[in-house]
């Protein structure tokens, strides 16, 4: 995860928002390669976009369920 942080941080975003969407990334990463591993028919791409709408779903983003 600091790997990811200081990339985020280099691009020009604040060191405690890149701590946070590294974290946030990390978990919808997990989130989605448990359903990969427990779902043998879904891609593990297609689990992670499942998973990187649902946090956007949950931070109010009307679009995120509509892709």
């Amino acid at each position: 995860m600091d790997a990811l942080t200081d990339v985020l941080v280099k691009g020009g975003i604040a060191p405690s928002r890149a701590r946070l969407a590294a974290k946030v990334a990390m978990a919808a990463f997990g989130y989605a390669n448990r359903r990969w591993a427990n779902e043998p028919t879904i891609e593990l791409g297609a689990a992670i976009a499942q998973a990187a709408d649902e946090v956007l779903t949950l931070a109010g983003d009307p679009h995120a369920a509509h892709r």
